[in-house]
């Protein structure tokens, strides 16, 4: 317990409450004629029932004290949470809140059929909310596990199969993912200056700001910044490239048209996907270690992204190996002695 300390003729303790959405500490003052006296209001002070302001409020406020930090498109899409997904809890004060309160709203959430991901990403804004602005305090609640997501990696013979389905500039879209393992944000933000050799420096990207325009940044990661090897039939392509590498499609263009021509096609991977490619299939090679292939992907090093995630069996080899898998069982009762 913070101590009194004598100031004229009465004793006063400071009390901490915690940082303000500005970043400075914030303190609650105390005092008493005698230093039991102030001590004992301290001591008796719960710093949770001070906090006069609902939890909408608190969140707004939270997205504003963050907007100059975060990238625009995670305050778009804090804001696109606040807007839509604190309707149960967001007249309550902040230190009315209780967990069974939480817990209930994350329940609702599920009951809504509501992705797990969601509601892990509007309860962990809120959790973040609740330690600035109630640390002595904090929320708690169960939440969804995360379902186990089959993840699709397309083979080379596909990709070169797809590329015909579109113009050039979506052509070398999806060669620069799929082989260079950039972004669709990365690829937006290119341009001819990024290429020295054979080398291309990935130094920033193309995001959405709340309003709808785009802005070109630096990633959200210092790990996303990298240099990549680009290969010969590429870079090809891109040496005669002046300026943006590509013109006057933005990330949301690219993702649609691809998803478009691709149902048309009667095909079900995703332009993400071709990262997916990327890191599979240098995960093949033994020669390669692991931390190479996080660092040109822009993975943090020991991500369990690229290792349950990106690095797949791709599916012809997968149906191989169980075939293989099966076929193995059958050899044993083939060379069992009948008795």
């Amino acid at each position: 317990m913070a101590t009194a300390k004598k100031h004229g003729n009465r004793y006063r303790v400071l009390v901490f409450l915690g940082k303000g959405p500005d970043g400075k500490k914030k303190y609650k003052s105390f005092s008493g004629a005698t230093k039991y006296e102030a001590e004992l209001a301290a001591a008796m002070f719960d710093p949770s029932q001070d906090v006069d302001i609902t939890v909408q409020a608190a969140i707004d406020e939270y997205i504003a004290a963050k907007t100059a930090v975060l990238s625009p498109s995670t305050i778009t899409g804090y804001k696109t949470y606040a807007k839509n997904a604190y309707k149960d809890i967001g007249n309550i004060r902040v230190a009315d809140l209780k967990n069974h309160t939480v817990q209930k709203w994350v329940s609702s959430l599920v009951e809504d059929k509501k992705s797990a991901k969601y509601v892990r990403n509007v309860y962990n804004l809120l959790h973040s909310v609740m330690r600035m602005y109630r640390p002595q305090k904090p929320i708690s609640a169960t939440l969804p596990s995360r379902p186990k997501k089959y993840t699709y990696v397309p083979t080379n013979d596909e990709i070169q199969a797809i590329l015909p389905l579109f113009d050039e500039e979506m052509q070398l879209a999806i060669m620069l993912a799929a082989y260079c393992s950039l972004r669709c944000g990365e690829i937006c933000a290119l341009t001819s200056d990024d290429l020295n050799g054979n080398i291309l420096t990935v130094s920033k990207a193309m995001s959405i700001n709340p309003d709808g325009t785009y802005t070109v940044r630096q990633p959200k990661t210092a790990g996303s910044i990298r240099q990549v090897p680009v290969p010969a039939f590429v870079l090809e392509r891109l040496q005669p490239i002046k300026g943006k590498i590509i013109k006057d499609r933005t990330p949301v263009m690219i993702s649609g048209k691809f998803h478009k021509e691709m149902a048309k096609a009667g095909r079900t991977f995703r332009f993400h996907d071709l990262r997916h490619f990327f890191a599979s299939e240098l995960a093949k090679n033994r020669d390669i270690p692991l931390s190479t292939i996080e660092r040109m992907g822009g993975w943090s090093a020991g991500s369990p992204v690229l290792r349950q995630v990106y690095i797949g069996a791709q599916e012809a080899e997968m149906q191989k190996n169980m075939a293989a898998a099966a076929a193995s069982f059958d050899a044993l009762q083939t060379k069992k002695d009948p008795q």
